[in-house]
């Protein structure tokens, strides 16, 4: 698909009802051109049948238009696509192609987006005569024959002005060389199941979001060596991954997503990843160990939730910049993380640590706001609440071992005490006159 602006006089192209299907529609694609094309949004074979759809397809990779323009066409010409006059008209549609192509080529395409198609080798012959102009290319659910899976990627690292790609739920397996991509920022390659190898990237600073999300036969993680610019790497549900990718001396990466990396063994080296914020490695199962945070560290959010695996918490000694910890669900936890004197913590969640007995200190967690302590089955104190503390929000339901509630004589900032499911409460707390603090037992 082209995606171009709607031309504004789009309604006077629509003819009258009661005139010959053929003639509709070969009278309205004279009239346009790329142009008045719609962003993609339905699959053109909602108006042709399935037969023909190849045939029009090829007109310039064009296989959607948009929803608007085929209620109001459906509208007024009223017809199915059982009508054999449909047939007729996809011929005359290819006879269209010539124009279409001029209009391409005077239009210097920069936006081309494919969905739900095959990739014949006529679509790879005008990817390359356009290769120049294009600076996005999208491919979603596009089928690539092995015998075109080399030229495919050929293609692609033939288009040096090229800033966005983005490939979704195909079966490309072939490695991508972005190399030759200078202008490249964002790559996107995602749920393709069959690919094995990571491409190669761009170096220098302008390459700067790769997403890889959902490769679940991906086996090694992308080399990042000179790939100084990038920001953001995704590479969440990479099922196959054992190791994380090396980060190398200088990187820029402010966010690395690897949750569902059910094969990781190891946590990312973070000794040069000085311009981290945001690590995700929820649901990596097989991990035991937390990721080192170093001295310096920018790091705010740190997602390990449901690392069923995880023996240790975090050491946030380093972490001097944490705002958000995420432990749900470790369950082989028997310890809750140290907090630093002057922590910016806001958010602990330790939902079913099942293992977990003491509480977490929070001494230092002056400006911690929400903790979350529920299903922690055998935890038997509550956490106790300092002096100062603006906490708001203290979740512990299902603490069955639980006895005493929590003291929120300092509690002043306390709006919710959610202490349902435990079972062994021997009081409830006194909510002071005046307070807003809601509790539920």
């Amino acid at each position: 698909m082209y995606q171009v602006d709607p031309s504004p006089g789009m309604n006077s192209f629509f003819p009258p009802v009661g005139r010959d299907a053929v003639s509709e529609i070969t009278s309205y694609l004279s009239k346009i051109s790329l142009k008045t094309l719609c962003e993609v949004s339905k699959p053109l074979h909602n108006l042709i049948t399935q037969d023909t759809f190849h045939n029009v397809r090829s007109l310039a990779g064009v296989n959607t238009i948009s929803n608007d323009l085929i209620r109001r066409y459906q509208d007024r010409v009223k017809v199915s696509q059982k009508n054999p006059t449909f047939e007729q008209a996809a011929v005359e549609c290819v006879k269209k192609k010539a124009l279409l192509q001029r209009d391409a080529r005077e239009e210097k395409l920069s936006h081309v987006e494919l969905a739900d198609c095959t990739l014949t080798q006529e679509l790879i012959d005008a990817l390359k005569a356009s290769g120049s102009d294009i600076k996005s290319l999208s491919f979603t659910k596009v089928n690539v024959p092995a015998g075109q899976q080399d030229a495919f990627a050929a293609v692609l690292s033939s288009m040096p002005n090229l800033e966005s790609l983005t490939i979704s739920e195909s079966n490309c397996n072939e490695v991508l060389d972005c190399s030759a991509m200078p202008r490249l920022a964002k790559l996107h390659i995602r749920e393709c199941s069959l690919l094995q190898h990571s491409p190669i990237l761009p170096k220098g600073n302008v390459f700067k979001e790769l997403d890889m999300s959902g490769c679940s036969a991906l086996e090694s993680p992308p080399d990042l060596t000179d790939v100084t610019g990038l920001e953001e790497l995704h590479l969440s549900s990479c099922t196959t991954l054992t190791a994380a990718p090396v980060i190398p001396e200088g990187s820029g990466l402010k966010e690395l997503h690897m949750e569902g990396c059910s094969a990781l063994i190891n946590p990312p080296d973070l000794r040069n990843a000085m311009r981290l914020e945001k690590l995700t490695l929820w649901g990596c199962t097989r991990l035991t160990a937390a990721p080192v945070i170093p001295p310096g560290s920018p790091l705010k959010v740190l997602s390990m939730g449901n690392c069923i695996g995880l023996l240790n918490p975090p050491d946030l000694t380093n972490a001097a910049g944490v705002e958000a910890l995420n432990l749900s669900n470790c369950t082989a936890l028997t310890a809750a993380p140290v907090i630093p004197p002057r922590s910016p913590l806001k958010t602990l969640l330790m939902t079913n640590c099942t293992g977990l007995v003491n509480p977490p200190d929070l001494t230092n967690a002056l400006v911690l706001e929400i903790v979350d302590l529920s299903g922690c089955t055998v935890l038997i104190a509550s956490p106790v609440i300092p002096p100062g503390s603006q906490l708001k929000t203290l979740l512990m339901k299902h603490c069955f071992q639980l006895t005493t509630p929590p003291n929120i004589a300092n509690a002043a900032q306390l709006r919710i005490l959610n202490l349902s499911g435990c079972v062994l409460l021997e009081t409830i707390p006194l909510v002071p006159l005046g307070s807003l603090l809601r509790i539920i037992v």
